[in-house]
């Protein structure tokens, strides 16, 4: 099972004293697949249906997942229910018997008779590529979107307000009382100190030019920071097209020439060489010339 896109992440709740950590667990006929991170690292668990009819029967479970498939997709949903902390669940987080690797064995009540469900999940650590594949590149892509989205719907608001002032520069032409079309505000007419737009929008809110500086203050679009996530996508893209974007291959730097290597000469030190070449060929004239003169002396 290849992991989606777009994983809802959840809190898992542990009576630890470590970092928050955040789940994503999603289970089909073919299995499930567990993401734990801590925003950092991902330990993950990809349990296929032939590996979880083993388990099964290796912890004896209290749900038999071979029965039928309605009993596996049972089992895959509890322990869905023990992982978003359902009543009458717990969960124990342990270190894996590989380095760095971690065990989760949650415990869930069934309905009596039935003894509680009990089930061990092993999470390998992923490589950091992970952390880019499932965190950071679908923030980039969502906000970055999010960023378009506005961009797009402030030029629409700019639009708007060009066709209010044709209609007010219309209204103000044929000396329209603005209070047939706005009652709240009837006699006021063309001619008065202002543009008709001037003075309506002083009591109609929506009227007035949209100040895109002033409203990117106040919302805080100006603040330190902002457009992160467009300027990393274009850096990065060399395109702003998010969707292009992929985790580097881990370990790409033992790719790289040795240690010591030198870098190309720049296209300038070749003019900077020729120059240097430069007072050969004076010193050549400057002897002809010379030359020259002491035959003019002979010829006199």
């Amino acid at each position: 099972m290849s992991p989606a896109m777009g994983l809802k992440w959840e809190r898992l709740r542990l009576a630890y004293n470590g970092p928050p950590l955040l789940f994503s667990f999603t289970s089909t006929a073919d299995g499930y697949q567990l993401h734990i991170t801590d925003l950092t690292h991902i330990w993950t668990e990809q349990c296929s249906r032939k590996a979880v009819l083993k388990r099964a029967e290796e912890q004896n479970t209290t749900i038999d997942p071979s029965e039928d498939p309605e009993q596996f997709t049972v089992l895959l949903q509890k322990i869905g229910d023990a992982l978003r902390g359902s009543p009458g669940s717990s969960i124990a987080l342990n270190s894996g018997r590989v380095a760095g690797s971690l065990e989760l064995a949650i415990a869930t009540k069934l309905p009596a008779p039935l003894k509680p469900l009990q089930w061990a999940l092993h999470l390998s650590k992923e490589t950091p590529s992970s952390s880019t594949r499932l965190l950071l590149l679908p923030m980039l892509r969502e906000t970055a979107g999010f960023e378009a989205r506005e961009r797009a719907l402030l030029d629409q608001v700019k639009h708007k307000d060009w066709v209010l002032a044709k209609l007010f520069d219309k209204i103000e032409v044929m000396g329209i009382d603005l209070g047939t079309v706005f009652p709240g505000i009837s006699g006021l007419r063309a001619g008065r100190a202002g543009t008709t737009l001037d003075q309506a929008a002083k009591h109609i809110k929506g009227v007035a030019p949209f100040d895109e500086q002033r409203w990117a203050g106040e919302v805080g679009l100006t603040a330190p920071g902002s457009g992160l996530a467009a300027n990393l996508v274009a850096e990065a893209s060399g395109s702003g097209d998010a969707e292009g974007l992929s985790p580097a291959r881990d370990t790409w730097w033992d790719g790289l020439p040795g240690l010591g290597t030198m870098p190309a000469s720049p296209e300038g030190d070749e003019a900077e060489a020729d120059l240097r070449q430069a007072p050969r060929g004076g010193m050549d004239v400057g002897a002809d010339a010379g030359q020259e003169t002491e035959d003019d002396d002979e010829f006199e």
